[in-house]
């Protein structure tokens, strides 16, 4: 058994590559859920609000919940596709 040092070295060149693709999408995952936390509590707060207070609500207020709760809602749909996109495996053949 020969032992080819390019191989190895370029083996584990392709190996540090997956793991820093892998380090940035699971960055890119937990900035995300952060920033969808904070959207959501936002619109949690709204909403308890309007709960709390229904007869002096304005139709303003409610539009402007509604359209975050849309604008939340699209987002996830993006996410979604960008994670099937980071389905493909590292390495091709």
């Amino acid at each position: 058994m020969t032992y080819d040092s390019g191989a190895t070295m370029a083996e584990l060149h392709g190996a540090m590559e997956c793991l820093m693709r892998l380090t940035k999408s699971v960055d890119a995952f937990a900035d995300w859920w952060l920033s969808m936390d904070t959207a959501l509590s936002g619109v949690e707060t709204s909403l308890t609000s309007l709960k709390v207070r229904p007869q002096g609500v304005s139709q303003y207020k409610v539009e402007s919940v509604r359209t975050r709760w849309e604008t939340l809602g699209d987002n996830y749909k993006n996410y979604k596709l960008k994670v099937c996109d980071l389905r493909r495996p590292c390495y091709s053949s």
